[in-house]
């Protein structure tokens, strides 16, 4: 009999925080991180394909799934990094291997670029957004990342693709591989092609 997650909480910023583990704690840690108005068990599919060989966990961002609401409507990149963080510090994942979506992606390369002796390999789904958001100081933080990273991509997204738009070129270790036919949602999309990858990345 196959048994899902178990459901887990953990304290930051006075928050509530919720995710959920899907056992194996001897296996290299794996955070599987959801994207905006999105929630951790979004990944169920991903998680079962991984987790004979990694300890994989997914967190509910705050104010998303299972997570408190911030008080005082506090939901920006930089109080979900911090929260991100104390995931990691608090659980001891680090180096933790980041598969990361869309918001969630963002968030992963913020950490990456901040705390890059602790990511040990990052996959993040379209998580750089549009070519004309304001980035500044993000751009200065990717190349601050030293891991292996892989930044996918779908063909008929509204993200820009990093290898046309020039942004692939803030990175050290990064390569981006576009999906035809799949829009932002490539992990759904183009599951099995997906899960190739990520597997073959990993």
């Amino acid at each position: 009999m196959i048994h899902g997650p178990t459901s887990q909480t953990y304290i930051s910023q006075r928050l509530r925080l919720h995710y959920v583990d899907w056992g194996n704690e001897t296996a290299p840690p794996l955070i599987l991180l959801h994207g905006g108005r999105d929630h951790c068990r979004s990944w169920d599919w991903v998680a079962q394909e991984l987790r004979k060989d990694w300890h994989v966990i997914a967190p509910d961002l705050r104010g998303h799934g299972d997570s408190a609401w911030s008080a005082d409507g506090e939901y920006s990149a930089r109080a979900c990094l911090y929260d991100f963080a104390q995931l990691i510090h608090q659980k001891k994942l680090a180096p933790v291997t980041i598969v990361a979506h869309s918001y969630g992606g963002n968030i992963a390369l913020r950490y990456s670029g901040i705390y890059p002796d602790n990511v040990r390999k990052l996959v993040a789904i379209e998580g750089l957004g549009p070519y004309d958001m304001a980035q500044e100081d993000v751009e200065q933080l990717w190349g601050e990342i030293t891991c292996p990273t892989l930044l996918l991509y779908g063909e008929k997204s509204w993200a820009s693709n990093p290898a046309e738009d020039g942004r692939i070129e803030k990175f050290n270790t990064a390569t981006v591989k576009l999906y035809k036919d799949a829009g932002h949602w490539l992990h759904h999309d183009k599951f099995e092609q997906f899960m190739g990858d990520l597997k073959a990345f990993l």
